[in-house]
């Protein structure tokens, strides 16, 4: 590790003596080294210049220690907002636009894209066999007990030919973009890891639903809950008209989700799910810039939520700049928040028009022109506000040469990469500052400055309680009434320089290639969108190359799971990039054993309980034979577990047998489990007697 070199470590009494100390061998005429001499006013001055330096030197500054952590391919978090699902108790269809809101103690969420309600509740969901056997059945009232209740969609063995049958209270519109939201119910078991962007998917089904024309198949958009077993939205698209659905003796209008291929580890289970149910996110829009669609009648259209309540300007692009231009806005949709555009004068085919949206609010009022640039180099321009966010900020600057056009700059992380030519800007968000180049590392502006797109975040402070959420009345949603029946997560503050860096030296002294068994467990363990119970790491050489053999047993229901083809794909993918050239994985399933104890004890008549004591204390010696693999059942260390019981008074026979492959018992009646080997029963056949008084 490199060495933290202070370089302010001279104070400015001993520099003068140093330098005192040299006079004499330097200039040996000069005697008088008392304060009135010249000489030594001068030696006082520059040791007092030489202290200001290194003071100076030894003081790195936040900008510098964002390019060293920049040049480690890192970067500060930034504030993020918290993710929450909001039930809307709708009695008919509705358009939600992007940017409805809703309030919570002042914390604003708002949704992020139009969403459809479709006004029909989920009355009930059934889970059939494939040989038509019931297997769950899951009503409102019950999924109005959160995870008190828990539902498995396909049953406890998810086989394929399952159906998971949802009752809706009417048929759902056609021709609309609807979204299921699921809540599933993990209970007590290890948590499952987060799926990441190339896990391989547990299980297919696929959608239908009953037409006039027989039972048709729904188009699926996007599963968000990866097969039911994350928390998230279905989205999907009805393209034919519903008809009523008698299944299981039950007549309604249904959809049906069959499992074709499942490779699940552990079924899964979930406690909701409902049609009327927003995705939102904890942010607060002052102004946001919009792409107008065309009609082709000469007109366009946007939709958000400002448009109802917000100040509209209207922009045409011209290659890379803007102007804006007039227009006659109508609106169109109050609901859905849609406003009809139609320029003044005719515009050339093919333009594009954006749109200014602005909430008429104080803050932004005062902020909509953040200043003008006077091609001045670092100029710097306050927001007033550290909880913006970076991301969703849009910056155009009025061109010098041309009054009235802007241009969109880009934003960056340093102006380190940046010409004299390339329009670039930073954001200071800790301080809330929009940074400009010196005009050698980034264009300086020259004209007015317009805030065109600007969210505030509240980070942290956004992961409120369940229950808390409800719809502004001055919104789309206003006259209705919702709720967020679980709490929000995801919300997180700015992070410090200081703290980037004690994160990143974290990051880097954990092993990003995989050596050691303990490298390979620990990554097992950590695969993404699995469920892993133990794992165990085993080297070897196998035509002469270094083989890992990884021994893993997955959390299931199942007495003795084995592994499907998919789980081991996921856990060889996610191996893949810490692997080691010339070594090869294997990944294994357990070989379960069953052990059998036999006993015979000698316990004292005052002990009634004197058995379950026994037993309790041999589940408690064999403990790690059931939980970890390649273990060895000791006899003689049992026979000294039990023999300590204050109820026992002496034991006259014990023995250890093993059901399972690759044992071995040594001539101590000790049984060797097999690398790979795991107890899944242990059985105890104990026979006590009493002692003689």
């Amino acid at each position: 590790m490199l060495p933290d070199i202070h370089l302010d470590q001279i104070t400015f009494e001993e520099m003068l003596e140093q330098a005192r100390n040299k006079i004499a061998g330097c200039y040996p005429e000069w005697t008088d080294f008392n304060y009135h001499d010249p000489g030594i006013t001068l030696i006082e001055l520059f040791a007092w210049l030489k202290e200001i330096q290194q003071y100076g030197l030894d003081h790195v500054g936040d900008a510098h220690r964002m390019s060293c952590l920049h040049l480690l391919g890192a970067d500060v978090r930034h504030r993020q907002g918290a993710d929450a699902f909001v039930c809307v108790q709708a009695k008919q269809a509705r358009t939600v636009p992007a940017g409805t809101r809703f309030l919570a103690s002042g914390i604003v969420f708002e949704t992020e894209d139009p969403q459809e309600l479709p006004g029909i509740p989920v009355v009930s969901c059934l889970a059939l066999s494939p040989g038509g056997e019931r297997l769950g059945y899951l009503d409102r009232e019950q999924m109005a007990m959160g995870n008190q209740v828990s539902f498995r969609p396909f049953g406890r063995r998810a086989e394929p030919g399952t159906c998971l049958y949802i009752r809706c209270g009417g048929p759902l519109p056609v021709k609309k973009e609807l979204r299921l939201t699921v809540r599933v119910n993990e209970g007590r078991q290890r948590s499952r890891n987060p799926a990441g962007a190339d896990t391989r998917p547990l299980a297919a089904y696929s959608l239908s639903s009953r037409s006039r024309s027989g039972i048709q198949r729904v188009k699926l958009l996007e599963d968000g809950t990866f097969g039911f077993l994350f928390d998230g939205q279905i989205r999907f698209l009805l393209e034919e008209e519903m008809e009523p659905w008698e299944v299981d003796q039950e007549e309604g209008y249904f959809l049906r989700f069959r499992l074709e291929e499942s490779q699940y580890e552990l079924p899964p289970a979930v406690s909701f799910l409902d049609l009327n149910t927003l995705k939102v996110k904890q942010k607060e829009t002052a102004a946001c810039w919009l792409s107008a669609e065309e009609n082709g009648d000469g007109t366009f259209r946007a939709a958000h939520a400002l448009c109802i309540c917000g100040e509209l300007r209207v922009f045409l692009q011209e290659e890379e700049q803007y102007r804006e231009i007039p227009a006659q806005i109508q609106l169109q949709d109050p609901g859905s928040g849609s406003v009809k555009i139609r320029p003044e004068g005719e515009l050339p085919s093919g333009s594009r028009v954006h749109v200014l949206a602005g909430r008429k609010e104080d803050w932004y009022e005062g902020h909509r022109i953040l200043g003008t640039g006077h091609g001045f180099p670092h100029e710097c321009f306050l927001l007033d506000e550290p909880c913006i966010s970076r991301e969703e900020l849009v910056i155009l600057v009025e061109e010098p040469d041309r009054p009235g056009f802007f241009c969109r700059w880009e934003q960056r992380k340093s102006f380190g990469g940046s010409g004299p030519e390339d329009r670039h800007y930073c954001v200071d968000g800790m301080g809330g500052r929009i940074l400009f180049g010196d005009g050698f590392h980034g264009m300086a502006p020259e004209g007015k400055i317009l805030l065109a797109s600007c969210v505030r975040v509240q980070g942290r402070e956004g992961n409120i309680k369940a229950h808390r959420l409800c719809p502004d009345p001055s919104g789309p949603l206003g006259d209705l009434e919702a709720d967020n029946p679980w709490r929000a997560c995801g919300g997180r503050d700015e992070e410090t320089v200081a703290q980037a860096f004690d994160r990143v030296r974290r990051e880097l002294s954990s092993p990003g290639n995989l050596v050691t068994a303990e490298d390979y467990e620990q990554a097992v363990y950590q695969t993404p969108g699995l469920r892993i119970e133990s794992c165990r790491a085993i080297f070897g050489d196998t035509s002469g190359k270094q083989t890992v053999q990884l021994v893993v047993k997955p959390c299931s229901l199942e007495k003795r799971p084995g592994l499907t083809k998919a789980f081991i794909q996921n856990i060889r993918e996610h191996l893949e990039a810490g692997r080691l050239l010339g070594t090869r994985i294997q990944v294994l399933a357990p070989v379960y054993i069953r052990l059998l104890v036999y006993l015979e004890v000698v316990v004292y008549p005052q002990y009634q309980e004197a058995e379950e004591m026994i037993r309790k204390a041999v589940e408690e010696h064999l403990f790690p034979v059931k939980t970890r693999f390649g273990r060895t059942a000791s006899c003689s260390g049992l026979y000294g577990q039990v023999d300590r019981l204050p109820c026992v008074s002496g034991i006259r026979s014990l023995l250890l047998e093993a059901r399972g492959g690759g044992t071995e018992k040594s001539p101590y009646g000790d049984i060797r489990f097999p690398c790979n080997g795991i107890a899944d029963e242990i059985e105890v056949q104990c026979s006590c007697s009493f002692a003689r008084e």
